[in-house]
């Protein structure tokens, strides 16, 4: 927030104490502090001081430049300070007249916000700015009408594919997969998103993946991003996450590029958001394969997506 400091000064004379009908001075400078800072715009000039020397100085204008003083009458006594403009400049204060006092203070500008979001930076890419999802079925949630029904281990729904051993599927629907009680792996636990969820075992490097639509353009940067969450039963409740990668179709589990690891889900209890970001490989266009590997634990994974960024 901005912060102000305001400074007050005062000219005591006897013309300014009788032109006030003897108030004091913290009662005089309460009512130049009126609640008009705040409202904004460019300062207007300040109005003379009366003829005679015996009225104010001009008030200061809203917010912007400073609004001028008013300028003493000729034999009178100094004009007293123009009021802040709102969020802004103080106004000048009146010159003195000819037979009193010397140039009035003036308050220290506003000082700029400390946490202006124009002085916010950050490495991540504009989601608005990034394309489309390349990954199918990031949610799990699409079934092919010969897969509803299909319950048990080691299945997950198309166009995602098994790389390596038996990944598996858990669902809040009985439509497909594992119940998430199923050997306490999940006991209460419910999707980031629609009823389904996918989970591989770093123990067993277990693997799986989809076949893109088209390969990613080497060099480009792209942002893989889903949501992870730490399993239940308590031999399966430790630091857990994937690594992502490009492979050829033709040899997954040894002609593969890693493109980099999320950060481990540590704690229990909440799906999490985890996304790297990284450049094509220079032969992209040979690996459409993009795969997950179970780096440790078994963590459910849902709501992937894969963008191009600029």
């Amino acid at each position: 927030m901005p912060s102000r400091l305001r400074r007050h000064a005062f000219w005591l004379s006897l013309a300014v104490l009788s032109s006030f009908n003897g108030c004091s001075c913290e009662s005089c400078s309460d009512d130049s502090e009126s609640d008009t800072t705040d409202t904004g715009g460019s300062a207007g000039a300040g109005t003379g001081g009366a003829t005679g020397g015996t009225s104010a100085g001009g008030s200061g204008g809203s917010s912007g430049s400073s609004g001028g003083g008013g300028t003493a009458g000729s034999d009178g006594a100094a004009g007293s300070a123009g009021s802040a403009g709102s969020a802004g400049s103080a106004g000048a204060s009146g010159s003195a007249g000819n037979d009193a006092g010397g140039d009035a203070p003036i308050d220290s500008p506003v000082d700029s916000p400390v946490d202006s979001p124009a002085d916010v930076s950050s490495d991540a890419p504009d989601a608005g700015a990034c394309g489309p999802n390349l990954v199918v079925n990031g949610g799990f949630e699409s079934l092919a009408v010969s897969e509803v029904g299909m319950l048990g281990e080691g299945i997950i729904p198309a166009p995602w594919v098994a790389v390596n051993v038996t990944p598996d599927t858990y669902s809040t629907d009985g439509q497909f997969g594992l119940a998430p009680s199923v050997y306490g792996n999940f006991t209460g636990v419910t999707p980031f998103e629609g009823v389904r969820w996918a989970a591989a075992w770093g123990q067993a490097d277990e693997r799986f993946g989809q076949v893109l639509a088209s390969p990613l353009t080497a060099g480009k940067k792209y942002v893989a991003s889903l949501h992870l969450r730490m399993a239940i039963r308590s031999d399966l409740a430790v630091d857990s996450t994937y690594a992502v990668g490009l492979a050829t179709e033709a040899a997954p589990l040894t002609d593969v590029v890693e493109v980099g690891t999320f950060a481990n889900v540590t704690t229990s209890g909440t799906w999490q958001e985890r996304s790297i970001t990284f450049n094509a490989p220079a032969d992209a266009a040979n690996r459409k394969l993009f795969v997950f590997r179970s780096v440790t634990g078994y963590a459910g994974m849902d709501a992937v997506s894969l963008r191009e960024c600029p």
